[in-house]
């Protein structure tokens, strides 16, 4: 699907979607319990879509109902099963280990980028544990014991054995190696964990897990899923670029890593306020910053257009892990704003852009939620008309992302 979209400034305020990271979380941790749980959320996403088959597939029972959804482990599944992850990581990396920890057979799929990305460290680790895990066919049995996980590459193998070890009967150990990254999606895990009563201590770089879930008694226990910062940060910064927008049912002091975006924009000189759940920006001079990007690797593309528009070289440090994510995301950004005659230039972990005066462009979505997101706000404050390929990449994350942005007077439409 291709979308054309013009440039018009963003201005009214609009509901936070549902946080993805959260609503993985959510859904896994409630299977796991065994309990009823009823998830008050919003659309649902591809990503999610893809953790509900697989912990289907797995013996949850999921039914969607009037303003979120219902989850109960009902069975054990018996023989191999098949888990089709489509292009969602965190389903993967989540639920591959969890097979292992419930001694369930399985043949995790999904799309030729999301198996090229990285996970034998965590693969690694449960081969050494009492499981075989071949490619990506899992099968045996996880046993209590010290496990060691290099995390640098991703926080979400640290996210998925912590899933697996409060499943075991018993107390594990998890002792976390290399360069910490992403923190705030660990902190996300154990907070739903521990809603949910798990026994988790941290103790230095290591976590001591005793396994099992308290259960909360008789009944449907009902919680709620976050705003997502990561999806909400795409029309806050319109706001600072040229408009005026608020944003409700965000937490403002929520595990979210993502909620940084709120001060980085306003390092650019946006003016950015709170009250309650709502977070309002609104354009301000914007100025070139120096920012370290590697706790918060999913607002890369979206600062690098609010660069775009800040007068000065603006440098986002430790890109190199982006070009592990859905697409080479360095190469994303690069392109994205080249299309739009602003120069960005990549040297040694470094990306530096040259703020000016964006040009509506020809935009190409790479299949990558965040690059088609990025590309509509920056279309909808260059100069000129835009064209934006392969625009139903959104999904992935947003499903209804360019009908929000053309109720805040964006115009966009599909080209037949």
């Amino acid at each position: 699907m291709d979308i054309a979209v013009k440039p018009k400034a963003l201005n009214g305020e609009t509901e936070a979607p549902s946080s993805k990271s959260y609503m993985h979380r959510l859904l896994i941790a409630a299977f796991i319990s065994g309990q009823k749980v009823f998830i008050e959320c919003g659309e649902f996403s591809k990503d999610i879509a893809a953790t509900c088959d697989v912990l289907s597939a797995m013996g949850a029972e999921i039914k969607k109902e009037k303003g979120g959804v219902v989850i109960e482990r009902k069975f054990v599944p018996s023989g191999e099963i098949t888990a089709d992850c489509n292009e969602s990581g965190s389903t993967l990396r989540f639920l591959l280990p969890l097979a292992a920890a419930l001694g369930i057979k399985a043949r995790f799929t999904g799309t030729n980028r999301l198996l090229s990305r990285p996970i034998k460290p965590l693969t690694d680790v449960l081969n050494m544990h009492g499981t075989k895990v071949n490619g990506f066919s899992v099968e045996g049995k996880l046993q209590c014991g010290r496990y060691i996980v290099d995390s640098s590459l991703s926080s979400q193998f640290v996210t998925g054995l912590l899933f697996a070890l409060v499943s075991l009967n018993g107390t594990s150990i998890l002792e976390i190696t290399g360069k910490k990254v992403s923190e705030g999606y660990v902190k996300i895990t154990l907070e739903i964990l521990k809603m949910f009563g798990a026994d988790i201590t941290e103790s230095g770089d290591n976590f001591i897990v005793n396994g099992g879930l308290k259960d909360n008694g008789d009944g449907t226990r009902h919680v709620k899923a976050e705003g997502d910062w990561s999806n909400s940060a795409f029309f806050l910064a319109a706001g600072a670029i040229n408009g005026d927008i608020t944003v409700r049912g965000l937490n403002f002091h929520s595990q979210q890593g993502d909620r940084k975006i709120f001060e980085v924009l306003k390092s650019f000189g946006a003016k950015a306020e709170t009250e309650g759940d709502k977070i309002r920006v609104s354009k301000g001079k914007l100025k070139a910053i120096n920012l370290d990007i590697d706790d918060i690797p999913d607002l890369a593309q979206i600062i690098s257009v609010v660069a775009a528009f800040a007068d000065g070289v603006t440098v986002l440090n430790n890109v190199d892990r982006l070009r592990l994510k859905e697409s080479d995301r360095v190469d994303a950004i690069i392109k994205t704003l080249s299309a739009a005659d602003i120069r960005a230039e990549y040297s040694e972990n470094k990306i530096f852009i040259f703020g000016g005066s964006p040009e509506g462009g020809n935009f190409d979505g790479g299949n990558d939620h965040r690059t088609v997101m990025s590309a509509a706000i920056l279309a909808a404050c260059a100069k000129g008309s835009s064209l934006i390929k392969g625009a139903e990449a959104c999904e992935k994350s947003f499903p209804d992302f360019f009908e929000k942005f053309s109720c805040l007077g964006g115009i966009a439409d599909v080209v037949i």
